[in-house]
C-alpha cells in the first residue's frame, strides 16, 4: 500500500508518466514498445491489483480490468498478450473467472501476492490453484508492497519497495506454498516467479537441508513431510524468469543452479514419499 500511495497521489514526474503509460492500450504503449524494440508485450493487472479491496469491489474490478484487457487484445491481436485477474478474497469466483480467462484467451494468471496481509497458502484460497491446474493456466505470483507483518523494519529504511520488499515478500509467499502442500496437492499446477526465482535458487541447499532438518525434529506440528525437497518444486512447477534483473552474474548463477536441479536433484535430501491430501 505504501507504494501504491505514491504512484497515486504523487506529483513527481516519474509518478505522472508510470500511471499515464499503464493506463494507455493503444497508441503510446505501442509506439514505446515500438521505441524499446518489443515485439510483444504481456500484459496484465499490476499490483496491489484488487488484492487491497471488500470482496465485491475486488470481483467487479478484476471483471473490468479482464474485459478491457480482451478488448485491446482483440485490438492488437499480434502485439498483446493477457493475464486473467483474480479476486482472492473470493476464491470460488475467482475459480470461474479463471476459466472464463481461459476462454478470453489468456495465458496466465496474475496473482499479486498477500490478500490485504494475508498468504494464500492456507486452503480456503486453494480452490484458485485447483481451477489454474484444470485449465492448465500457470499463476504468475507477482511481488507487491510487504504485508503488514513484514512491512515495519522495511518501511523504517525505505527497503519496502523493489529495492528489498518485494523480493522478500514474495519469496516468502513461494515458500508459504511449497511448505503447505500446494504443488503436492496439485501436482501440475505451474507458477512462474521473477527476479531470479526471488532469490530462492540461492538459497536452495540450505532450505532443502534446514527444511529436511525441521521435519525430522518434529519442531512444527503443522509442518508434514512433502513429496520433493523444497527445491524439486523448481524442477516439477515453478518457471523463474530474470526480470527486473540485469545482472550477469546473478543470471548465471541462477541458470546453473536451475539446470542442476533439473538434471539430478542435487541435494537427495528428501523427508517423505508420501503425498498430501
Amino acid at each position: 500500500m505504501s507504494l501504491w500511495g505514491f504512484y497515486s497521489g504523487s506529483p513527481s514526474a516519474r509518478a505522472t508518466t508510470v500511471i499515464e503509460r499503464l493506463q494507455d492500450m493503444d497508441g503510446r504503449r505501442l509506439g514505446d514498445m515500438d521505441a524499446a524494440g518489443i515485439d510483444k508485450a504481456i500484459i496484465a493487472l499490476t499490483a496491489p491489483g484488487t488484492h487491497v479491496f471488500a470482496a465485491a469491489e475486488a470481483r467487479t474490478l478484476a471483471r473490468d480490468a479482464n474485459d478491457q484487457l480482451r478488448q485491446a487484445c482483440r485490438r492488437h491481436p499480434e502485439r498483446f498478450i493477457g493475464m486473467t485477474a483474480i479476486a482472492p478474497q473470493d476464491p470460488a469466483w475467482s475459480a470461474k473467472e479463471i476459466e472464463r480467462g481461459h476462454a478470453l484467451g489468456f495465458k496466465a494468471v496474475i496473482h499479486n501476492g498477500h490478500v490485504g496481509g494475508e498468504y494464500t497458502d492456507d486452503q480456503k484460497y486453494w480452490p484458485i490453484f485447483e481451477a489454474a491446474e484444470a485449465v492448465g493456466t500457470p499463476v504468475y505470483l507477482h511481488p507487491q508492497g510487504p504485508s503488514k507483518g513484514l512491512i515495519g523494519p522495511l518501511l523504517e529504511r525505505g527497503l519496502d519497495g523493489a529495492v528489498y520488499g518485494f523480493g522478500v515478500d514474495t519469496g516468502l509467499h513461494l515458500l508459504r506454498l511449497i511448505v503447505m502442500g500446494v504443488f503436492d496437492r496439485f501436482p501440475k499446477l505451474k507458477f512462474i516467479v521473477g527476479h531470479g526465482g526471488e532469490a530462492l535458487p540461492y538459497w536452495a541447499y540450505r532450505l532443502d537441508y534446514m527444511h529436511a532438518a525441521g521435519i525430522r525434529s518434529g519442531r512444527y506440528e503443522f509442518l508434514k513431510p512433502l513429496e520433493l525437497p523444497i527445491s524439486g518444486y523448481f524442477k516439477r512447477n515453478i518457471y523463474v524468469t530474470f526480470s527486473g534483473v540485469a545482472w550477469e552474474p546473478a543470471i548465471q548463477f541462477c541458470k546453473s543452479t536451475l539446470a542442476r536441479i533439473a538434471s539430478s536433484m542435487p541435494w537427495t535430501i528428501r523427508t517423505s514419499t508420501s503425498r498430501r491430501k
